[in-house]
């Protein structure tokens, strides 16, 4: 069995295995399709996860069920100065006038 801690170390190794490094093994050990096995082929919705728990917590179900969670909406962006249509040089001359 082969595992990567990749959050703190002991002090002593923690210049051999540096933190780029310790991510680097845990994302190669996740990638093995081995793993494959431990996860459930069906993906489970955040809001249907009542109806399927008994399923989920039956004997024999797979070790690891992946839920997919919603994604709110996120707000829209404000917009930058180099987007309010004026052209850069005009607003480079109204900066320059505030400042003097």
């Amino acid at each position: 069995l082969v595992s990567s801690q990749v959050g703190q170390l002991p002090v002593e190794r923690r210049p051999r295995w540096t933190y780029a490094r310790r991510i680097q093994v845990a994302l190669r050990l996740a990638a093995d399709p081995l793993l494959d096995v431990l996860i459930a082929p069906a993906d489970i919705a955040f809001e249907d996860l009542p109806k399927a728990l008994p399923e989920v917590c039956s004997a024999g179900a797979a070790l690891c069920r992946r839920i997919l969670y919603p994604v709110p909406e996120l707000p829209p962006t404000p917009p930058r100065p180099n987007d309010l249509g004026q052209p850069r040089l005009a607003r480079m001359k109204i900066a320059l006038n505030t400042q003097a």
